[in-house]
């Protein structure tokens, strides 16, 4: 048995198996099942709560729609954050799920395209990128298992700021320290890279953009 990141149920059993078994099995869990799906909530809650009014994303706010019919599903169009959703409490786990599919796809993006930059002047591993919520840092790097890792709230600054954290983390592959040595390797792809670090601090701007996704 298993509970999704939704919070639904999952669960595995036998064709032959009698469906009061199941039933029986399933309400033996309950306590379980509930600190599952609380669990899943409170992760949603990471990035959006039901209050919320806007959507933070790559530096711009979207003020969030919800539309409710047979659809699911989040685009970002119109300066609008627009969630198609059967009941409105579905909203925190669709918008979650859009988020980390967009984390996905940009922070793979930057790591190729600083790879394929710093890889022309250094011997550098290709990593392998762990994406996960970190309380205390932007992101990590572990030579030794050839991995870097990015924290998940890099998606709502500006792209400015995530190339920053992504630029940082490669120059541990050669310096493993922050001396001087180090921040001279970052200036070096990023001359401005004091300003860029400081991009979290920067409000939010009204979403100007359509049909980001």
């Amino acid at each position: 048995m298993h509970v999704s990141e939704k919070g639904e149920i999952l669960v595995s059993a036998n064709a032959y198996c009698p469906l009061n078994k199941i039933d029986a099995f399933v309400a033996d869990k309950v306590d379980w099942i509930l600190k599952c799906q609380q669990a899943a909530r409170e992760k949603a809650d990471v990035f959006y709560h039901a209050d919320d009014q806007v959507l933070n994303y790559l530096g711009a706010a979207y003020p969030i729609r919800l539309i409710l019919g047979q659809r699911k599903g989040v685009k970002l169009e119109h300066h609008e954050c627009i969630v198609y959703l059967h009941e409105a409490k579905e909203a925190p786990l669709l918008i979650r799920s859009f988020l980390i599919r967009q984390c996905e796809k940009i922070f793979m993006a930057e790591v190729e395209a600083v790879y394929e930059l710093m890889s022309r002047d250094y011997v550098l591993p290709v990593p392998r990128l762990k994406i996960r919520e970190m309380n205390s840092r932007w992101g990590s790097c572990m030579p030794s298992k050839r991995q870097i890792t990015l924290n998940v709230r890099c998606i709502y600054y500006q792209r400015e700021f995530l190339r920053y954290v992504v630029i940082h983390e490669f120059a541990h592959f050669i310096q493993p320290n922050h001396s001087k040595q180090f921040y001279h390797i970052i200036e070096k792809y990023m001359p401005d890279y004091k300003r860029c670090s400081k991009l979290f601090e920067a409000p939010m701007v009204k979403a100007s953009l359509s049909g980001n996704q």
